[in-house]
């Protein structure tokens, strides 16, 4: 057997791939190691799922919500990728909405990110209307690994829709 030398934390995220790890969800804080790194470049050439949240609380309710569903793999990263592409569409659609909704149907004033990076002061809002379609198509195209998928699409559907 011939010996390598390797950074510890990358001969971890080795050993756990050649034992069996399939999965990985985490979130990289600063200081960021090399498992996330080395992760993301190696598990999915291993046939695996390497999945990167938003926060650390995303990421173990994303574990415990595919775990309790008895979901594989490709489906984690199925359910992942609903998860991303509904958020953006959410955010671009209320980001929109800040701009053109009726306060009175929204029970909130309007006009409140007027001086912040919203996607509308950066897109527009006819990009934003593009976006919102492409990422509510991505979402509903990421649900084909499960069955019974009507409510969840139909979710999708409706709040890129929404009115408030």
């Amino acid at each position: 057997m011939e010996k390598e030398l390797w950074k510890g934390n990358e001969a971890i995220a080795e050993a756990a791939i050649r034992a069996g790890c399939d999965c990985f969800f985490g979130y990289p804080i600063t200081p960021q190691s090399e498992v996330p790194e080395y992760m993301s470049a190696h598990l999915p050439k291993a046939g695996g799922v390497f999945l990167q949240s938003e926060s650390e609380v995303a990421a173990i309710n994303m574990v415990y919500g595919a775990a309790a569903a008895g979901a594989n793999a490709r489906q984690m990263e199925a359910a992942r990728a609903y998860a991303a592409a509904l958020g953006l569409a959410f955010q671009l659609r209320d980001d929109m909405l800040d701009v053109l909704g009726d306060a009175e149907k929204m029970g909130k004033a309007t006009g409140m990110d007027a001086n912040k990076n919203t996607f509308v002061a950066l897109y527009g809002v006819g990009e934003c209307s593009k976006m919102i379609e492409r990422y509510t198509s991505e979402a509903v195209a990421a649900l084909a690994l499960f069955s019974d998928t009507q409510f969840l699409s139909e979710l999708a559907q409706r709040l890129a829709l929404r009115e408030y």
